[in-house]
């Protein structure tokens, strides 16, 4: 009986924690996804793993740098990318533990299309998002759509891409971890 009394004392207090962000603190977050495709013929998986950590300069706003790596296959040709960039985020308080936040970010990457073919990337971005903080030193996080801007030099060839998207599948979800 004491053990399942603390057990939920300790829920409760995870729970209820006031989530303060201060100046000095460190977030930490990261990402992993698998996504595979078998179709008529046609074979395509991704897999992304990346990392953002990031410095409070005040209560409100986080600035940091961000890593990442992709490949893909399709029909057995590998494609790579290596991600780097930085961010800013700025948070608006909207209820206890209860934060909107949006995000500026700027990503370069470099990898290879195929075996031989080098490619190159430059992106600009806008990204909404909320973060609930479960304790003191968890967040949940949610992003919803983006504003951005891509040039992509593959080979010899280049293309410039604005998106404005409010499309379901840029929907994502994460936890964060904030050390003081």
């Amino acid at each position: 009986m004491k053990k399942l009394f603390l057990m939920g004392l300790l829920l409760f207090v995870g729970f209820t924690a006031q989530a303060q962000i201060q100046k000095g603190d460190v977030l930490l977050n990261g990402n992993l996804g698998y996504t595979k495709i078998d179709a008529i013929g046609t074979e395509i998986s991704n897999f992304l793993i990346g990392t953002r950590g990031g410095l409070f300069l005040s209560e409100k706003t986080n600035l940091g740098l961000v890593l990442g790596y992709s490949s893909s296959k399709n029909n057995g040709t590998k494609n790579t990318l290596f991600t780097y960039g930085a961010y800013a985020r700025f948070y608006k308080s909207l209820a206890d533990n209860f934060y909107l936040f949006y995000q500026p970010q700027i990503d370069m990457g470099t990898g290879e299309l195929g075996n031989s073919t080098d490619q190159s990337s430059f992106a600009i971005s806008f990204r909404p998002g909320l973060s609930y903080f479960v304790s003191e030193k968890v967040a949940l996080e949610s992003t919803f759509g983006d504003i951005s801007y891509t040039s992509q030099k593959v080979g010899n060839s280049e293309s410039d891409r604005f998106n404005f998207n409010l499309n379901p599948n840029t929907l994502t979800f994460g936890i964060s971890l904030l050390l003081r």
